[in-house]
């Protein structure tokens, strides 16, 4: 679609096919003063989100099931005795920082940069910890809360979807 004109039938055959291809159940898009509003099954049509600007030609990707957190193996003994029962990962400690919007989480500015935040390191309520990109805008992501990053749970460049976690602060000791 030329930029400043209209959707075309194929913009939204487009559109229909990739919600079809997606795990979204509804959509809501408004393309120049022209709003489109779909819903697959049941679902009333007014479920679907308030619209926002799209390219048209932008994917819509799933977002992936929550990123487990790497978490250090545990080394066997030199000398097997029983069996032991296997630990169970530690929960992360801190507060959840988690996506406002889903989209795709990238950890630093540009590719090949240093990310934003480590873990250890001490951050403030509005440091920037990532930044979601949603239909091509970036979106900065800030921490929200004063403390040291103790874990990252999102995955670089990997879609995410809002709520889930995508680090955790713990609290600064007073």
């Amino acid at each position: 679609m030329a930029e400043n004109s209209r959707p075309s039938w194929d913009d939204l055959v487009q559109l229909i096919t990739e919600l079809d291809g997606s795990d979204f159940d509804n959509v809501a898009v408004d393309y120049d003063g022209i709003s489109v509003r779909m819903s697959r099954g049941d679902l009333p049509v007014e479920a679907a989100a308030q619209p926002v600007p799209v390219a048209p030609a932008a994917a819509v990707q799933p977002a992936p099931a929550p990123a487990a957190l790497v978490q250090p193996e545990p080394s066997a003994p030199a000398t097997p005795a029983t069996p032991a029962a296997p630990a169970a990962p530690a929960a992360p400690q801190g507060t959840a920082v988690t996506s406002p919007m889903l989209g795709i989480f990238f950890r630093s500015p540009a590719p090949g940069e240093a990310p934003f935040v480590s873990v250890g390191d001490t951050v403030t309520a509005d440091s920037v910890i990532g930044i979601i990109e949603v239909m091509k805008l970036m979106n900065p992501v800030h921490a929200g809360v004063a403390g040291t990053v103790s874990a990252i749970a999102a995955k670089d460049a990997e879609a995410v979807e809002y709520g889930q976690d995508l680090l955790f602060i713990a609290p600064e000791a007073s």
